[in-house]
């Protein structure tokens, strides 16, 4: 089935590793996936708005200005596939299918893929609160320092969704915790 390609067209991008193994073994992979997702996010001008690294599969929520999201995401995860075997020793396909792509069509989907994102370490049990999960565009906002990401939308995509400044933080943070818009 063609993925539907437009500029300006928001997405929710998963990915899930092959055989359940793991995207992510340590702490190093994870910042090096960053990087090449900011490396992407820049040559291809995505504006990410919300990210989670799961341990067998990621999540991403971003516009693309151009219609190129297959040649965007070809980039990404092929990119990180071949860098994670070659470091690893692994040979053969590190994802298990292609990727999905769900086309953001509405706010309130918007609204719930920022949710939905920043919770599901917390669905998966690997924190209690959504903020503890530093990989995440949610824990990088809300939780302790830790990992600096140099993703080049962060200071402005984050929360264009919410509103301006200090009003937007906390308009995200009430409708992660209840939902409510």
């Amino acid at each position: 089935m063609p993925r539907v390609r437009a500029a300006g067209a928001i997405y929710h991008v998963s990915t899930q590793a092959n055989r359940d193994d793991v995207l992510y073994v340590d702490a190093f992979d994870r910042r090096t996936y960053l990087a090449f997702l900011a490396r992407t996010a820049e040559r291809h001008e995505l504006q990410v708005h919300s990210w989670a690294l799961m341990t067998t599969h990621y999540h991403l929520l971003f516009t693309t200005p151009n219609a190129d999201v297959d040649r965007a995401m070809h980039r990404l995860n092929s990119a990180y596939a071949h860098w994670f075997n070659d470091v690893h020793g692994e040979v053969g396909h590190l994802f298990r299918r292609r990727y999905t792509a769900v086309l953001v069509e509405t706010e309130g989907h918007l609204h719930w893929c920022y949710r939905y994102i920043a919770r599901n370490p917390v669905v998966a049990g690997m924190c209690e609160r959504p903020e503890q999960w530093k990989w995440s565009s949610y824990g990088w906002l809300y939780g302790p320092p830790g990992p600096r990401h140099d993703l080049p939308s962060h200071g402005v995509h984050l929360l264009r969704h919410w509103g301006e400044g200090d009003e937007a933080r906390r308009r995200l943070r009430r409708y992660v915790d209840t939902g409510i818009a």
